[in-house]
């Protein structure tokens, strides 16, 4: 499994993580993008 970190608008990046074994796709799905709108809101997109 992979995780996008980033800090500031240009510095991301890819590290491979533990598979947590979701048993719903929903369960990873909801805090990115909670996590990308908290970001948006910031103004940092």
């Amino acid at each position: 499994m992979r995780a996008v970190t980033w800090q500031g608008p240009r510095k991301a990046t890819v590290d491979d993580v533990a598979d947590p074994r979701l048993e719903e796709t929903a369960d990873a799905i909801v805090p990115f993008r909670i996590s990308c709108a908290d970001y948006w809101m910031r103004g940092a997109l």
